[in-house]
């Protein structure tokens, strides 16, 4: 959660999506979220709809907010790497992550 004048949003999430690109990590998510910590895999709009209503927050605030990330995902220049990429390259590796995590969850 972040604290701004015009009141509460959720906060961004890209401390999450750092150790999934490492499959020597465990992928419990150290929020416990509906009362239980998850697989990250797990968590899906559903999930982090409620658990915005749980907190607080009025439907329209959390359903914004997560369309917000999504059109921000999808323009994101930083997951750009142009076609120099090769398939074994980290970032791609990363980019993958995080376009496959945020498509469960922003759609």
């Amino acid at each position: 959660m972040l604290e701004r004048p015009e009141g509460l949003r959720l906060s961004p999430a890209y401390d999450l999506i750092n150790t999934l690109a490492y499959p020597v990590y465990d992928r419990i998510t150290a929020l416990s979220i509906g009362g239980r910590k998850r697989e990250f895999d797990t968590v899906d709009r559903k999930i982090v709809e409620q658990f915005g209503l749980d907190i607080g927050l009025p439907r329209a605030a959390v359903e914004r907010t997560l369309a917000a990330l999504g059109k921000g995902l999808a323009t994101a220049r930083t997951l750009a790497f142009g076609d120099k990429v090769q398939p074994d390259d980290f970032r791609e590796t990363y980019r993958n992550v995080i376009q496959g995590h945020a498509q469960r969850i922003f759609t």
